[in-house]
């Protein structure tokens, strides 16, 4: 079986990404490439990449080319408090799922990409 190695996504200020990135999920810089930087979690066989738009890309191509970007967290409240507290926005708060084991909530980072925050219940 394959595995997912990285996710890229266009951003609009690439110096706040980055920033907002380390502060709310704690990601750190793998490569900076000048118009784009590889960030690693805490798992290091994964990573995100963020980009400036290519010029041949519309504005409004942030933050609606992807569905979601999924993180797993030991604690989904706290980590949705530090995605607003570094610029996000929170979509909807940390709750149980009866069908399954996880509590789940949702934000947004500064260029709106739709972060959906897990951890076990």
């Amino acid at each position: 079986m394959e595995r997912l190695a990285s996710v890229g996504i266009y951003v609009r200020d690439l110096a706040r990404t980055v920033a907002f990135y380390r502060a709310a999920l704690g990601f750190d810089v793998r490569r900076d490439f000048g118009t784009y930087v590889l960030l690693a979690g805490a798992d290091p066989a994964s990573s995100l990449i963020v980009s400036t738009l290519p010029d041949d890309r519309a504005a409004d191509d942030v933050g609606r080319s992807i569905m979601k970007l999924v993180f797993f967290t030991d604690d989904s409240a706290a980590c949705l408090d530090r995605i607003v507290a570094a610029g996000g926005e929170l979509v909807a708060p940390a709750t149980a799922r009866e069908a399954i084991p996880y509590v789940i909530g949702f934000g947004r980072d500064p260029d709106g990409h739709l972060l959906e925050i897990i951890a076990d219940s």
